[in-house]
């Protein structure tokens, strides 16, 4: 071998090691702008729960799946049930439940074990005695490599006082319309169809119940 073709052999092999040295930089670049990229999507969508979290209308807590503990509780849930959030870490979900509910704690952490997210109902007894009913809605998160429950708290209170005063209003009709001495008869406004007589049609009419419900008017 002459000293130009040694001289082009060396050229040769510095060429490719620097192709290939910068052809790895080139994918560790990449790879870190990604990584970059990744973790900047990590931190703003942290930063959306945290302010999702931390504002939300609803009373929001984050305990332990193990001990019960609570770990974190939003503006809502300090402001609702009247705890500070050092008062509510040395707290459990029983702890705001009221004795009836209570019980059911133990089995609801099973059932979440198990399921992975569960609602339920139940009625909450805050520091100052208010009780408000309350739908909880509850999943499993990871929380410091530890399994952790994400509950969300709606206050109910109002949804169930319409509830049962449209029930109590359903039975006081009821109630009037069976028992007026007046014949009064409910027809489907489409067509006339009879859904409904009192005692009082039928001691007019002469017509049992069943021979008119179904039948037009």
């Amino acid at each position: 071998m002459n000293t130009v073709e040694w001289i082009i052999g060396i050229v040769g092999g510095l060429l490719c090691v620097i192709v290939t040295l910068w052809l790895l930089m080139r994918h560790v670049r990449v790879r870190m702008e990604r990584l970059e990229q990744a973790d900047a999507r990590t931190r703003e969508s942290e930063e959306q729960f945290r302010a999702l979290f931390t504002y939300a209308a609803d009373a929001i807590a984050v305990h332990d799946l193990e001990t019960g503990r609570f770990l974190e509780v939003n503006e809502e849930g300090l402001r609702r049930w009247g705890y500070s959030l050092e008062e509510m870490r040395g707290m459990t979900p029983a702890d705001l439940d009221t004795s009836d509910h209570a019980s059911a704690v133990p089995e609801r952490l099973r059932e979440l074990a198990e399921k992975g997210r569960i609602v339920f109902d139940t009625i909450h007894r805050c520091k100052d005695g208010t009780l408000i009913e309350t739908e909880v809605s509850a999943r499993v998160i990871q929380r410091g490599g530890r399994p952790a429950v994400l509950v969300i708290g709606r206050d109910i209170t109002e949804r169930k006082r319409v509830e049962l005063a449209a029930r109590e209003s359903e039975e006081r009709f009821r109630v009037a319309f069976h028992t007026s001495p007046d014949a009064i008869n409910i027809n489907r406004l489409a067509d006339g169809v009879f859904v409904d007589v009192n005692a009082g049609f039928t001691a007019l009419t002469g017509y049992t119940r069943e021979e008119v419900i179904g039948r037009r008017s």
